[in-house]
């Protein structure tokens, strides 16, 4: 009962980091588009201290993380850029306007396009968020620490479940659609994650797609 519940909390608490921060910006309870992107940066702070202190109270090297010189596979790493380029394309080709219609057809807590327009609201915050953070701080958190630590609970196949389930949750703001597809994008993630035994290379794989997502969203301006 006592990994249950640790596990809960673990699936939990990054997601709801947003609230405080959501109420921080809109304390009358009305969200401005433009002040998204502000809350996505804030919170990956937070997500950074919270992620510092786990790394450090369980006393985890960057071996143990996956992002010691043993770990560095330039293979891996230059593939794992590349596809997350694909990813990105792909996402902005098919997945995207695919959540936009299924938003329209059958109904979501984000209306379509929603999402496109709030991220693209302030890009300076969004950029420092999606491409400067959170590859970096979300893959040490997810497929590095909590990774380790459900593995070590459940074994692979239940931590393979557990943590894509745990990512797409965190996007949870994006409404019920866009949890899925960040699932999915995450499982891809965590995929090249086990298969390369490297952190760099998820990393590599995340830093991609978010620079090509955030790319895409200054052109569309």
């Amino acid at each position: 009962m006592q990994r249950i519940g640790a596990t809960f909390f673990h699936v939990i608490w990054p997601p709801f980091l947003f609230l405080p921060v959501g109420m921080l910006f809109a304390p009358d309870g009305r969200l401005d588009a433009t002040r998204v992107p502000w809350i996505l940066l804030v919170t990956q702070v937070l997500l950074a201290v919270c992620t510092t202190w786990l790394v450090r109270r369980g006393g985890l090297s960057a071996d143990d993380l996956g992002l010691g010189r043993a770990a560095l596979r330039p293979a891996w790493i230059y593939g794992g850029l590349a596809l997350g380029a694909l990813l990105a394309g792909s996402y902005e080709v098919a997945l995207g306007p695919a959540l936009d219609w299924l938003r329209a057809n059958v109904g979501d807590v984000i209306p379509p396009g929603e999402t496109r327009r709030a991220l693209g609201a302030a890009i300076i915050p969004f950029a420092i968020a999606n491409v400067a953070l959170a590859p970096f701080i979300e893959e040490v958190l997810y497929r590095g620490v909590l990774e380790r630590r459900w593995r070590e609970w459940w074994g692979p196949r239940a931590a393979f479940v557990i943590g894509i389930i745990a990512f797409g949750l965190l996007h949870w703001a994006g409404g019920f659609f866009y949890i899925g597809a960040t699932a999915l994008v995450g499982a891809l993630f965590l995929w090249v994650r086990r298969q390369s035994d490297s952190l760099h290379a998820a990393i590599a794989v995340h830093f991609s797609f978010n620079l090509c997502e955030t790319s895409l969203a200054l052109l569309r301006g």
